[in-house]
């Protein structure tokens, strides 16, 4: 169901430590159903910690103005505890940087112990390669004594590991999963005992008297059988999210984009927010499905894709992959 995915890019939301994308993910799952706990239990998990993060920027402020640098520093630990990326670290580094050299170490530590985790679970490069680049950053920032920095980025190189090895534990647990078998044969079915036909003793009747007549025969219509009940065709489902996507093209929603494509990598949704920030608001996207095909719970469709910027058309032609799982239909893959 649709509104099952939206939860989970809500709950993927909270666990990547996007807490506003997650309460606004949240909320539109609250919008279309109000009584929808599971979203709701997201919303105010994200809420919460969104507070405590703001509450602990402010005691670094505060605590920087009255020179309390230690009491700063350690409120300042406890906002990249909860967003390593959160703008007040950059604000007060000039300040703190020198009594971050103890966290800055702790960090890396935390963050090679998450890629050797990362390592055991047999995460892929692509899972694993924008923690990898983001650590490369960390040690140059280390090496530089710039430590508030490189504590940010060894805590977000760790937050990166942990999800390429949780993405790499999902795949593997994925691909033991046995595919659904029906027995080889089916016991015939049993049928009830023909009873012999009644003796009954012979009469002989006379024959019928058929009267003359002159009009012709009556013809009789064809009979007409019930049509054949067909199964429900899964291809306005497939039709729906292609709809879908290009609805969160057009309105720039990443997290609906998420909810359609859950297999989004980190380094793909990168690129998608690095696109959605340089396209202009006057830009439309039209696409056009031009087949479908469904083979079980893989679909595969073949579009047209028209862009519209500044009044000006381009066109061209996209592909989609589609499986079916518990929740519904999502996009695998995007061709051309």
């Amino acid at each position: 169901m649709l509104l099952d995915q939206m939860v989970e890019v809500a709950r993927k939301n909270l666990e990547l430590k996007d807490y506003k994308g997650a309460v606004e993910q949240a909320e539109r799952v609250i919008k279309l159903d109000a009584g929808n706990a599971d979203a709701a239990q997201v919303r105010d998990k994200a809420r919460t910690t969104l507070a405590a993060l703001d509450a602990a920027a402010d005691e670094a402020r505060a605590a920087v103005q009255a020179g309390d640098t230690e009491k700063a520093a350690r409120a300042i630990s406890r906002v990249l505890e909860i967003d390593p990326n959160h703008p007040v670290a950059a604000e007060l580094s000039s300040q703190l940087n020198g009594r971050f050299k103890d966290q800055a170490e702790q960090a890396r530590r935390e963050m090679r112990s998450a890629a050797s985790a990362a390592e055991r679970a047999k995460a892929s490069l692509s899972e694993s390669a924008s923690a990898l680049s983001v650590g490369r950053q960390a040690e140059e920032l280390f090496l530089r004594n710039e430590f508030m920095a490189a504590t940010q980025k060894f805590l977000e190189s760790r937050d990166g590991y942990e999800r390429a090895r949780a993405a790499a534990a999902q795949r593997q647990a994925e691909a033991k999963r046995p595919p659904a078998t029906l027995p080889a044969t089916l016991p015939p079915a049993t049928m009830p005992a023909t009873p012999p036909p009644a003796t009954l003793p012979h009469v002989t009747l006379p024959p019928p008297t058929v009267p003359p007549t002159t009009q012709a025969p009556a013809t009789l219509a064809p009979a007409t059988l019930p049509p054949a009940t067909q199964p429900a065709s899964e291809e306005p489902a497939v039709r729906r999210v292609i709809a879908e996507y290009g609805r969160a093209l057009q309105t720039k929603d990443l997290a609906l984009f998420r909810s359609i494509k859950p297999n989004l990598s980190g380094a793909e949704e990168d690129k998608l927010r690095a696109s959605f920030a340089n396209i202009p608001k006057n830009w439309q996207v039209n696409i056009a499905v031009s087949s479908v095909l469904i083979d079980g719970s893989q679909a595969t469709v073949h579009a047209s894709r028209t862009d519209t910027v500044n009044g000006k058309p381009m066109s061209h032609h996209q592909s989609f992959t589609l499986t079916k799982g518990a929740s519904g239909w999502t996009i695998r893959d995007i061709g051309r």
